[in-house]
């Protein structure tokens, strides 16, 4: 992307996102248990919709039997359709720490980094 130039957001949006964005900061700080739920609701939601790409036919429940229990409970047997192994689910958590970890250091990522996430 070296040489091109920068997409500039419509001053719009940008104005929509900055009010939204305020609204959010006013229930700042959120309890602990919030933002527990909100994580792990990420964790189902990341591994459903990046595992649907690859063309995944579990429901967004079954992905979250996957993802905290390590099964479909009987729904999709994993030998005999495409699923998300409880290895690949494993694997999402990871990553999705790892992000959340850089974030916390503002560390910017890198072509490297996603590389790696993607192997």
């Amino acid at each position: 992307m070296r040489g091109q130039q920068k997409a500039a957001m419509d001053p719009r949006l940008a104005g929509r996102l900055r009010e939204k964005k305020a609204a959010l900061d006013r229930y700042r700080p959120l309890p602990a248990g919030t933002v527990a739920r909100l994580n792990e609701d990420l964790k189902v939601v990341t591994t459903y919709h990046s595992n649907a790409i690859e063309g995944n036919t579990l429901t967004l429940h079954e992905t979250q039997m996957v993802v905290e229990y390590g099964m479909t409970g009987g729904i999709h047997p994993f030998g005999g359709c495409r699923t998300p192994l409880p290895d690949e689910a494993r694997r999402s958590r990871v990553l999705l720490e790892q992000v959340r970890c850089r974030s916390r250091k503002q560390v910017p990522g890198n072509g490297h980094h996603r590389a790696r996430t993607h192997n």
